[in-house]
């Protein structure tokens, strides 16, 4: 075998192993871009995966890995410092949540978490924070919190269960149950009451109606009665305006005479 045979095999083998042994790993930051890297190592060489699947240099600045528990800081796509960073740490700067409410006061304050050692800030109109002073501070649900130096929580003191309150509630919820079964019957005795008026209203309205029926009915046998009379007496004054002198009584003459 010619020497440049055995040396193109030489690199060709090279090559081979180079490319073999030559490995990478993906790693997420907690923004969830993705970083490709032989490891998160100082001095290594790292690059961000865009979202069409192509490596592209990585900007430089700090990157935070949670799942790795490091923060690297990268110049030229070369990791140039890498920080551990311990789990609490992590989720304090990830996790931590605040619970915005009101004193009894109507005063805004933000608290990170209602136990001990939790801390309360005071909130004013602009949206800023200072600590709560020291002493106790009550909550818009009774709960008062007593406050020590920074705005730390030194002790919870939980609202008293009001049984007069209770009592009160199942004083009006009787009460209104009393008054819908009265008001029910009220108006069911007032409408049979009703109903009852009215039946008699109309008994009475057709008792008057019939007795002026009966009086129409007198009254017009009195005109018939009238009519007849005023006939027969016209018939007896037509009568009486004649007389036979020559046979009348002398009583009879004058009558006569007298109406003359």
């Amino acid at each position: 075998m010619s020497d440049n045979k055995k040396t193109f095999i030489d690199k060709v083998k090279a090559l081979l192993s180079e490319n073999k042994s030559e490995k990478f790993a993906d790693f997420k930051d907690k923004e969830g871009r993705i970083f490709r890297a032989d490891a998160l190592e100082k001095g290594n060489t790292i690059q961000e995966m865009a979202e069409d699947g192509k490596l592209v240099d990585v900007e430089n600045g700090e990157y935070e890995f949670a799942d790795n528990n490091v923060k690297i800081t990268v110049d030229s796509s070369s990791i140039t410092e890498l920080v551990e960073i311990e789990n609490s740490e992590m989720d304090d700067q990830t996790t931590q949540e605040f619970i915005d409410t009101k004193l009894e006061d109507g005063t805004m304050v933000r608290i990170d978490r209602i136990e001990e050692g939790g801390t309360v800030l005071i909130v004013d109109d602009a949206g800023e924070t200072e600590p709560a002073p020291a002493g106790d501070h009550i909550l818009e649900d009774g709960t008062v919190l007593t406050v020590g130096e920074g705005g730390v929580i030194e002790s919870i003191k939980e609202p008293e269960a009001d049984d007069s309150a209770d009592e009160e509630m199942e004083d009006e919820k009787f009460e209104a149950k009393l008054e819908k079964w009265f008001t029910s019957k009220l108006e069911s005795e007032v409408f049979t009451e009703f109903v009852k008026e009215i039946s008699e209203t109309m008994e009475k309205a057709n008792s008057v109606i019939s007795k002026f029926d009966e009086m129409e009915k007198e009254n017009k046998e009195l005109k018939e009665k009238f009519k007849k009379f005023s006939k027969e007496a016209s018939a007896e004054s037509v009568t009486s305006d004649k007389i036979n002198f020559a046979e009348a009584s002398r009583e009879d003459k004058l009558k006569f005479l007298s109406r003359r």
